[in-house]
Order: structure tokens, then C-alpha cells, then sequence
């Protein structure tokens, strides 16, 4: 069963524990920028309360809640209209929407793979490669799953690899970083500038940062010293998951590029 399903039929749930479900439901979008302890706060409970609650969900600690959450959330934004995006409003077949699902997923990728800028990539593999400590920060669609994936494989190479997020952003000011630290944004869109600012604070301190982007341009571009895009939009057969399997596969490139220049010491671009 899906975590916001689980959450919506609060089986088995205390009063206190539907509260706490109630509250993270109407601010589910709040919640990456949210801390523990602001959760707490809001609920006027202590901490150790919304750590029971997050257990006995089965996730071992809040960001595992967090992240769990945003990715079901990017499914569920998935809604109907006009333009082409994938129907979940029970008007289509299970095999429809899956259909549907394959089929945008296929168009990401092949724009993706198409347009791809292999010198980026070569240098962008190269930079993190050299780097002795990496930070990675993953926002909208298939970023966080993008900045999770890539700190598990980052770290087989021995690196120092740490993964940033909405509630703990807020430290970026107050910590300290040497010049062999890296910082990677993967991030399909940033309408409201949140993941701009956060770069910012890493671009003030002199970090070079690298961003897997969409389309579209933003804020975020003025702090970056090299940005990887996919050129797939939303303007027909689009889904919040075919732009998560785009980010994703940027993701993927990346990664294989740093081990080809971790065991060749240097990237071979066609």
C-alpha cells in the first residue's frame, strides 16, 4: 500500500497519530522544508512522538518519510487535462494509463539521449571525479530520487558524499566547505526559486555548482558553473514521471561518465 494511502485510511492509528496524518496530507508540499522539529512544533507534540509516527510507517528516520512523500506526490500530480498529460482521474484503464505512462516515459528518453551535450557531461564527470567531498541536492521531479541514487553509487568511488535537502538547506550558510568539495543540484524546474537560493549560498562560498536541469532556464543558472539539461517538455504526452525518468537518465549519464574518468582519467567523447 502506497505511504499516502496508508496515511489516508489511518488504520490502526491513534488520535494523536490521524492528526499527525492529517496535518502532513493539507502540507505535503511544506514538508521537504520542514524540520523534525518544526513538524513537532506545528503539532504542538514532541519529537518523539513524530518519530514513533514515522516508524511505525516503516521508514527509519523523517527524510526517508520526506522523500518517500515527494515521490508519491510527483504520481499523484500527474492529473488530467487537454494537453496530453497522463489521466488518473479513473477515466482510463489501468492498461490505458500504463500505456500512456510507456509512452512519454519512451519520448523522454529518446529526446534526452538525443539532445544530450556530451562536453558538459565530460566535464561535469571530470570536476566531481577530482572532488573529494560531493553534495548533492535533489528537488521537483526525479531529483531527489536522482541526488539518492547517485549517492549510493558516488560512494562506492570513496567519496565523501552527502545528500542536501529542503529542511536541512537552511545550514548551507552556517557550515564550512573545502575547495575539494563539490555541489550538484538535480532539479527538472524551480518556479518558486528555492532551489536558486540554496545555490547561491554554496556559490557565495566560491563551490563550483553543477546542475541536471530541464528545459527551461532559471535562476538556479546564474550559480552554476555548468548545467546538463533535457531538452523533453510537457508539450504533449507529458507526465511528472516521463520528467523524472528524463532527470533520472541525466543522473545515469553522469555517473558512468565519473567511473569511465575515475578508471580511465579522462572521459572519452565520441
Amino acid at each position: 500500500m502506497l505511504l499516502i494511502e496508508k496515511m489516508k485510511r489511518k488504520e490502526d492509528f491513534t488520535a494523536l497519530e490521524r492528526q499527525i496524518s492529517d496535518y502532513i496530507l493539507e502540507h505535503r508540499d511544506e514538508m521537504f522544508e520542514m524540520s523534525l522539529a518544526q513538524l513537532a512544533g506545528k503539532l504542538y507534540v514532541s519529537k518523539a512522538t513524530v518519530i514513533r509516527y514515522f516508524k511505525k510507517l516503516g521508514f527509519s528516520s523523517y527524510r526517508e518519510l520526506c522523500v518517500e512523500l515527494a515521490r508519491e506526490q510527483n504520481y499523484y500530480e500527474a492529473s488530467v487535462n487537454e494537453s496530453g498529460k497522463i489521466l488518473a482521474d479513473g477515466s482510463e484503464s489501468i492498461q490505458e494509463l500504463a500505456a500512456r505512462i510507456q509512452k512519454a516515459s519512451a519520448r523522454a528518453l529518446a529526446v534526452t539521449a538525443q539532445y544530450l551535450d556530451y562536453r558538459t557531461v565530460q566535464e561535469m564527470a571530470g570536476m566531481l571525479s577530482r572532488s573529494t567531498r560531493i553534495i548533492l541536492c535533489g528537488f521537483s521531479a526525479g531529483g531527489a530520487n536522482t541526488a539518492d541514487n547517485l549517492r549510493n553509487k558516488l560512494a562506492k568511488f570513496g567519496k565523501d558524499v552527502t545528500v542536501l535537502d529542503y529542511s536541512s538547506a537552511s545550514l548551507v550558510r552556517y557550515s564550512s566547505y573545502d575547495r575539494n568539495t563539490a555541489v550538484l543540484f538535480a532539479v527538472y524546474r524551480d518556479p518558486d526559486g528555492r532551489a536558486a537560493r540554496i545555490a547561491k549560498e554554496f556559490y557565495d562560498k566560491g563551490l563550483p555548482v553543477l546542475v541536471l536541469a530541464g528545459p527551461y532556464k532559471s535562476d538556479i543558472d546564474r550559480y552554476a558553473y555548468r548545467v546538463l539539461r533535457t531538452h523533453y517538455t510537457d508539450d504533449s504526452d507529458s507526465s511528472t514521471a516521463a520528467k523524472r525518468v528524463a532527470v533520472e537518465f541525466l543522473g545515469d549519464v553522469l555517473y558512468y561518465a565519473v567511473m569511465n574518468t575515475a578508471s580511465t582519467g579522462l572521459s572519452r567523447v565520441a
